[in-house]
């Protein structure tokens, strides 16, 4: 026998979600709808949950909690990656006893009671405080640190006169990342060097950042513990040689993209170049190098 389905109206729920959205964005506290990024914070989730002596209610109320298990199962694999979750599931028992704590706001899509079979089934969409999660992860020693407004990550991909050709990504000590990276540290910023990131953004991560996917960027500050995200792409090439003088002149070019992390935005895209002649062609690309950094200084 098919059961009998009604549709349920949760007014209370719609209304006091959007009031709540409505005054955590006037004091800065959400992210605006079009601020999407590659980790997840908010998920939709479908949920059956059996009804026993016709507790719809409670039974709702059962699903819900669920509902944000599952949710945050998922978030905490989009920013810990999915090596990284599965060998620390057991680590992250506390978290998902805890779901609701790290639930910023939830929304029913849809809810209906199937009377005939006992059952109510829903559709949810939940919004994660990804702050209080990576605070979280971070104080399990899981990922880098809580973002902070000062921690800024430096990530270039560079082709240089020095660089291995197919040297991976993440193998490389690029001198325009050294270079940018100094200024920015004597400017009074705190950089987060490549170390604690290396297993934890794809290469494919930090490209896509470089070609303006703020949510590539909001993946990688949250990761790294950044606010301030910049990425980019760096050339060297040798442009002259003077052979009375004994010289070579090198060309270096910067082209980076900065990012804020936490408000979810690009905030500048450069691009510089500098030419410096030295006896020596790699002598020459690193003071070409410096030289294009240091227009950052005062950024």
């Amino acid at each position: 026998m098919r059961g009998t389905r009604r549709k349920v109206t949760l007014k209370f729920h719609v209304r006091h979600t959007l009031l709540c959205f409505v005054w955590a964005w006037g004091f800065g506290f959400v992210l605006p709808p079009w601020a999407g990024a590659e980790i997840q914070t908010t998920q939709v989730v479908s949920m059956e949950v059996p009804v026993t002596d016709n507790d719809y209610v409670g039974a709702r109320q059962k699903g819900v909690l669920q509902a944000m298990r599952v949710a945050l199962d998922k978030t905490l694999e989009s920013i810990m990656g999915e090596t990284e979750y599965g060998k620390n599931r057991n680590a992250l028992r506390a978290l998902r006893a805890n779901a609701k704590k790290y639930v910023r706001r939830y929304r029913f899509l849809e809810a209906l009671d199937d009377v005939g079979n006992r059952v109510t089934q829903m559709r949810l969409e939940i919004m994660f405080y990804p702050d209080a999660l990576t605070r979280a992860l971070s104080e399990l020693g899981l990922i880098a640190g809580v973002t902070g407004d000062k921690n800024l990550i430096v990530l270039i991909k560079e082709k240089s006169l020095s660089s291995l050709p197919d040297r991976p990504f993440w193998e490389m000590v690029p001198i325009s990342e050294t270079a940018l990276s100094q200024q920015f540290i004597q400017a009074g910023g705190t950089v987060v060097g490549r170390g604690p990131v290396t297993n934890m953004i794809p290469e494919a991560t930090v490209m896509d950042a470089a070609k303006g996917t703020t949510s590539a960027a909001v993946t990688i500050g949250l990761k790294a513990g950044a606010d301030m995200v910049i990425v980019g792409n760096a050339i060297s090439n040798l442009v002259g040689e003077d052979k009375v003088a004994g010289t070579r002149s090198v060309q270096a070019n910067i082209s980076v993209k900065v990012f804020s992390a936490h408000k979810s935005i690009l905030i500048a895209a450069k691009s510089d170049f500098a030419t410096a002649k030295n006896a020596d062609a790699l002598a020459a690309e690193l003071e070409a190098f410096d030289l294009a950094s240091k227009s950052w200084s005062n950024f």
